[in-house]
């Protein structure tokens, strides 16, 4: 069951059938008229009463007035002071401590993200920017050196290793040489032996023989001298390689120097966050700027214009019944009582422990730029709202805890009728549920009838 809370809730109760629309300013004529209808009502509203009372005491029965339940459209509402603000604003601060050179914006005037609003001045920090870029052309020269290096290292290992290569073969001659002349040095001794040759021929084959000897042992030495350079040549190779690595990574260091130094570079010069409007200054050309700190000044402040945020506290009573996307009238007193239609883009969630109230907001485009931040208003929130439910005047519904009854006129005795309350606009109940159009229903003393109780009905006067 839904309730409004009574002092702030507003609503309308409106039949099916459309009605125009009236202006909330009113003529004097059709004031006058308001007037008149009230009085009336007041007046025949008091003699009713007079009459069942007299009736009452005539009858000894309770005199009551009976009605059909009537469809109306019950809209439960809200109506809160609001302020308005803009959806951004966001002061601009210095990073550095720096002179200001100039000063490029001034109250009111709008910018675009990232647009330059004020340049600063530091002759040290544009030195240092380059010192470090001098300091990294320098780190790549000697990268492209050291791989220059490396290159020549890798270049010296593979003549090395032909050079081994190289003497490897000439062993394997030398080696064929040997072969040959020890086989001729047999050959030649068996001749000797038989007598077809002479002894001098012997001794001349067998000092070839061990020249041939003589020859394989220094082409083995020259293999171990060229291993011995590759491995010099390879190591040279692994040095000039580690060296490539190390001065890479001091190019990495000098470019982050570099990167670091131009980006405080970058702070001398203060853009815009966002695309706005200039809503402070305090800022002059020649003026010595601290870095941000809690007890300084915003330079300037940039605040987003485009759109803008409603804020309205709902009280605990109501906060229940804020949903976002609940229809919202905003009306800003300073333009004349005009109008803005909106919805509830979202709320806190949770309640103010201070003054129990639900913070609910309201985004309102703003392109036209008639909201400014600052401005008070007035928010009338739709909580609820119920298109042809079936109504029942306050007088005619008791409630009891938790539960809720009527009384139907049956056989001139009221009949306690259970029913399902909603919400309630003004003096209207929500019947969800316990009676129909077609029931008579009594529509005044719920409180003080008795199931069963016999009742006389009062008959409407006839009219003059």
């Amino acid at each position: 069951m839904v309730q409004g809370s009574g002092v702030r809730s507003q609503g309308s109760a409106q039949n099916v059938s459309p009605r125009p629309v009236l202006s909330t300013r009113y003529s004097v004529r059709s004031l006058a008229l308001a007037v008149v209808v009230v009085v009336f009502g007041c007046g025949s509203e008091a003699f009713a009463q007079s009459n069942t009372r007299d009736r009452s005491a005539s009858t000894g029965n309770e005199v009551v007035m009976i009605g059909k339940p009537v469809r109306k459209t019950l809209t439960l509402t809200t109506t809160q002071p609001a302020r308005i603000e803009s959806l951004q604003r966001t002061p601009i601060h210095s990073k550095l401590a720096a002179y200001v050179a100039e000063v490029l914006v001034d109250y009111g005037d709008r910018v675009k993200k990232d647009q330059p609003l004020v340049k600063l001045k530091a002759p040290e920090i544009d030195a240092e920017v380059n010192q470090k870029q001098a300091l990294r052309e320098q780190a790549r020269a000697e990268y492209a050196q050291a791989l220059a290096g490396a290159k020549a290292a890798e270049a010296a290992v593979i003549t090395a290793r032909s050079k081994v290569a190289q003497a490897e073969a000439a062993t394997a001659r030398v080696q064929a040489d040997i072969d040959r002349w020890q086989s001729e040095f047999t050959r030649i001794q068996q001749l000797a032996a038989s007598g077809s040759v002479n002894r001098q021929l012997v001794d001349e084959t067998q000092q070839k023989y061990r020249s041939a000897e003589a020859s394989l042992k220094e082409a083995l030495a020259t293999i171990d001298a060229a291993k011995a350079t590759e491995a010099q040549a390879q190591a040279e190779s692994n040095r000039a390689t580690a060296d490539v690595d190390a001065a890479k990574a001091r190019m990495r260091v000098a470019e982050a120097n570099v990167a670091q130094a131009e980006a405080m570079q970058s702070y001398l010069t203060i853009t815009a966050p966002f695309d706005g409007v200039v809503t402070d200054r305090k800022v002059d050309p020649g003026h010595f700027v601290q870095p941000a700190s809690s007890a300084s000044s915003p330079l300037l402040a940039v605040t987003q214009a485009d759109k803008m945020r409603v804020f309205v506290a709902v009280p605990e009573m109501e906060a229940a019944q804020v949903d976002v996307g609940d229809a919202v009238s905003v009306e800003i007193q300073s333009l004349g009582g005009a109008e803005v239609t909106g919805k509830v883009t979202r709320t806190g969630f949770a309640l103010d422990p201070g003054s129990r109230a639900l913070q609910t907001i309201i985004d309102l485009d703003n392109r036209d730029g008639r909201l400014r931040p600052g401005l008070y208003a007035t928010a009338k929130i739709i909580l609820a709202e119920r298109p042809g439910a079936i109504t029942l005047p306050t007088a005619a519904v008791a409630r009891q805890d938790k539960e809720a009854h009527c009384y139907r006129l049956i056989n001139g005795k009221a009949a306690k009728t259970p029913i399902q309350l909603g919400i309630k606009v003004g003096d209207d109940w929500e019947v969800i549920s316990g009676v129909s159009e077609s029931d008579d229903v009594i529509l005044n003393k719920a409180s003080a009838l008795k199931d069963g109780q016999p009742v006389e009905v009062l008959k409407p006067q006839a009219k003059k």
